[in-house]
């Protein structure tokens, strides 16, 4: 019965993250910067940081990178490019998110980019349709 019980909170708490739009504890910003510039800061700061780097991938539209700190938690930087000057960038770290350590890494990443291309926080959508 307690499986049953611990399964079923398990399915619901899984559901209720997916239904909000995916895990909270991400951290996405819009800036400034073209995609590569933006990816060669995500590389450097990783290897700065002493995270191993698993993935690394980029091209002119998007990059993906996915390291592992030393305690195994995993982190995965996801970019894409908006406009030719305009990058996104999300940061996960960890299954559910840790948003004090992302928060942490997207400071030392916009240490790595020009003055002018400093990370803009980006607000949730939510599914209210009647906000402008």
């Amino acid at each position: 019965m307690k499986l049953i019980t611990l399964l079923l909170f398990i399915v619901i708490l899984t559901s209720s993250c997916f239904a909000r739009g995916g895990i909270s504890g991400e951290v996405a910003v819009t800036i400034d910067t073209d995609i590569m510039s933006l990816h060669k800061a995500v590389v450097e700061t990783l290897r700065e940081e002493k995270i191993q780097i698993k993935k690394d991938s980029a091209d002119t539209m998007s990059s993906l990178v996915e390291g592992k700190y030393a305690d195994e938690t995993s982190v995965t930087i996801h970019s894409r490019m908006l406009t030719s000057k305009v990058s996104s960038m999300t940061i996960q770290i960890g299954i559910f998110g840790d948003e004090l350590r992302s928060a942490a890494l997207l400071e030392e990443i916009g240490k790595r980019l020009p003055r002018d291309a400093q990370p803009q926080t980006v607000k949730p959508k939510t599914s209210d349709s009647t906000q402008p």
